[in-house]
């Protein structure tokens, strides 16, 4: 009897260490599939650095217009500082959600409108140019 008694002591604590292995193991392989599910969905396995972007939405590249005036919009990063600058005047605009728009006044001919784009926080920067064409006479359609 004592052989027994003493075979129930020793597999019982084994029996529960074996039981805290298993399920120490089965946790930390739910934990890696979940993770590796995570990263499937979203498709980002490594941090991927941001490009830095500046896009002018008006005025398109290469246009001929017969207002003096003219509205320039576009969007670049977030907490940005953007310059325009043609040959009759600079203007400077911090950008507000990403966004930026302002009129610019042309002068008579082609005018070149050079777009800096400049990010406060990482000090990156882009720059772009439109040519457009200011007549004074109207514009006819051919």
């Amino acid at each position: 009897m004592d052989n027994e008694e003493t075979t129930r002591k020793f597999t019982l604590p084994k029996l529960f260490l074996g039981l805290l292995l298993g399920f120490a193991t089965v946790g930390i392989f739910i934990l890696l599939i979940t993770f590796y599910l995570n990263a499937r969905s979203t498709n980002d396995f490594s941090i991927k650095p941001k490009v830095f972007e500046l896009s002018i939405s008006s005025p398109k590249e290469n246009i001929a217009v017969s207002q003096k005036e003219i509205q320039v919009t576009g969007r670049t990063g977030k907490d940005s500082v953007v310059t325009i600058s043609s040959d009759s005047e600079t203007k400077t605009i911090e950008t507000r959600n990403s966004l930026f728009s302002t009129k610019l006044t042309l002068r008579e001919g082609l005018n070149v409108i050079r777009f800096s784009a400049f990010d406060i926080k990482t000090g990156e920067s882009q720059v772009t140019n439109r040519q457009i064409l200011y007549l004074e006479s109207e514009l006819i359609n051919l």
